[in-house]
């Protein structure tokens, strides 16, 4: 169990994967960051609402393969997942020896406590047990200081930025960030 520096140390959280017996949660947690923070995500909640159960499955079963990861938080004292991270590696990332973060999300209410910081660490130290690893590339709209902030935090910088339609139907400034991995 990790306890998150924060005002209220009765909060407890732990960083775990879940079970694909659990995909559900993995699908409402999902579905609540792409109706929450559409301007954070590239995907649409009308988009993923409409998946099948299948492709929840796929995705937690994924994370099996060795090229994909998804760690939760999860509030120990009720048992709920208050946020997530997730990591893939494609061909391009292989060819490139990285692997790209994706779906970034902490539930609002659970926002300050450093449960962010807990996720990023996992992923990030995951990244760094596979050796064909060099690097973490992620993309964040500029418009989400608080995300930009937290990337800095652990190293990351802003290699190139271009302009898309995010989840909220608008055009965003979106920076492509990178972090060399130690070893």
């Amino acid at each position: 169990m990790v306890r998150p520096d924060n005002d209220n140390p009765n909060l407890n959280f732990e960083i775990i994967q879940l079970p694909v017996s659990d995909w559900r949660k993995y699908k409402s947690l999902r579905l609540e960051a792409l109706k929450t923070d559409q301007q954070a995500f590239a995907k649409t909640y009308d988009d993923e609402a409409t998946y099948p159960d299948e492709k929840w499955i796929e995705r937690i079963e994924r994370t099996k393969s060795g090229d994909a990861w998804m760690y939760f938080a999860k509030d120990t004292d009720t048992d709920e997942l208050v946020g997530m991270i997730g990591g893939y590696r494609d061909e391009e990332n292989r060819a490139k020896h990285s692997a790209q973060i994706w779906g970034v999300y902490v539930h609002p209410s659970r926002r300050g406590k450093g449960l962010s910081s807990l996720l990023m660490s996992r992923i990030l130290t995951e990244f760094e047990k596979n050796e064909d690893i060099a690097k973490a590339v992620l993309e964040v709209n500029v418009d989400q200081p608080s995300a930009m902030k937290l990337y800095e935090k652990f190293g990351f910088s802003v290699i190139n930025r271009f302009t898309c339609t995010l989840g909220d139907g608008k055009k965003h400034e979106v920076c492509i960030m990178e972090k060399e991995l130690k070893r």
